[in-house]
């Protein structure tokens, strides 16, 4: 009896790491694809995105039959039918994936998982490919500080929502996120362009102007990480219960009472 007690024991376990491997792994893996998902999207400055949305307005309006467009045409104050210049950012969805990552995961299973990412970008120079940059010192890229700040958004977003999923609580943790993710590259972006001015450093790839890189690293995707973090946090719930059911018992039983030898007992 005693044996066979163990046995199950040890069986919940295994099951336990292997699920928790398996979420690791598919994590680490959407940060991996989200290093090619570039989307094209108006720059979030003045009045950018309304032109945008007039633009596109403007198509759809082209598409819709003739007589249709008559009847908009009269009911539109504006005849002024030019296209006006808009302009694109690449933007990659990889800070909102790690506030997502945190949320579900939690404060330990989410920073592993970062960890991971990272690990396999440090090994893709010696397999041919580059996830991080095209190639070169990854440390002296000037977006490595954010690729660091992942870690500790991972486990500032676990942690804020560990225990309690309250509204606020998840607004918390997605402002705490992109604080900890663009805070740690702008700190990072400072002192390696302090580096490359006194350090005499030719071996850099990068020479732009510090301030524009602070530009286009932060402050032209900050928009964008707020509106998508924020969209995956709501709809995370049904993911944050699934990895808890794969995970468990170690996570499932989170506040709960474990079960008793009587139960388990039970079963034989």
């Amino acid at each position: 009896m005693q044996l066979t007690l163990v046995g199950k024991i040890q069986s919940l376990k295994r099951n336990s790491r292997v699920g928790q491997v398996i979420v690791i792994l598919l994590i680490a893996e959407l940060l991996f694809l989200a290093c090619f998902a570039s989307i094209p999207l108006p720059v979030a400055t003045q009045g950018n995105i309304v032109h945008a949305i007039a633009n596109q307005a403007d198509r759809v309006v082209e598409a819709l039959p003739s007589r249709w467009q008559e009847k908009l045409g009269r009911l539109s104050a504006n005849d002024d039918s030019e296209q006006k210049p808009v302009r694109i950012y690449q933007y990659f969805p990889q800070a909102p994936l790690v506030i997502f990552s945190g949320y579900v995961l939690g404060p330990i299973l989410a920073p592993i998982a970062c960890l991971a990412f990272l690990i396999i970008g440090f090994a893709g120079p010696v397999l041919g490919f580059h996830i991080f940059s095209s190639g070169g010192p990854y440390f002296l890229q000037p977006g490595f500080g954010y690729l660091l700040g992942m870690l500790i958004a991972s486990w500032a977003c676990g942690y804020l929502t560990s225990k309690t999923r309250t509204s606020f609580r998840q607004c918390l943790a997605v402002l705490a996120g992109l604080v900890c993710i663009h805070i740690t590259g702008l700190i990072y972006l400072f002192c390696i362009s302090l580096f490359n001015a006194f350090g005499e450093a030719p071996h850099v790839l990068w020479k732009q102007w510090v301030f524009e890189e602070a530009r286009n690293l932060s402050w032209y995707p900050l928009p964008y990480d707020l509106l998508f973090a924020t969209i995956l946090i709501g709809i995370g719930f049904p993911f944050r219960w699934l990895v808890d059911t794969l995970c468990a018992p170690d996570i499932a039983f989170r506040g709960k009472s474990q079960p008793n030898m009587e139960e388990i007992e039970s079963d034989d």
